[in-house]
């Protein structure tokens, strides 16, 4: 067995008000390939540029704020509460966080950064 505590993360800054911290992956504190987890804080008025995967699944748990998001073309609004699955090959991006927000990825399989293609 193997445990990560929360105060444990370190916060990785990913640029433009975002901040990311890998808790089980391929260079997380649990070393897997098949998935990953991650937690991610967006300050108020953070963006994240369009993307997509051509071989990975992510399923957005949002805990805390709310943001917008382009998926496909398609504006939505998520907030604490809600659930995203961003399926292979799907475009999406961070338009802005409303507020200050914070949510965790699964990723299948875990997060490849070659994986992850802008535009």
């Amino acid at each position: 067995m193997k445990t990560i505590r929360g105060n444990d993360a370190v916060f990785m800054d990913k640029g433009n008000g975002s901040a990311l911290a890998e808790f089980i992956g391929r260079n997380a504190g649990i070393e897997r390939s098949v998935y990953g987890i991650a937690r991610t804080r967006l300050n108020k008025g953070a963006f994240e540029e369009k993307h997509h995967h051509n071989n990975t699944e992510e399923i957005y748990l949002f805990v805390k704020g709310s943001c917008v998001m382009r998926i496909n073309g398609t504006e939505e609004r998520f907030s604490a509460g809600d659930l995203l699955v961003a399926e292979t090959g799907d475009e999406h991006e961070i338009l802005e966080a409303l507020e200050d927000t914070e949510f965790w990825v699964l990723t299948v399989p875990a997060f490849d950064p070659e994986d992850y293609i802008v535009g």
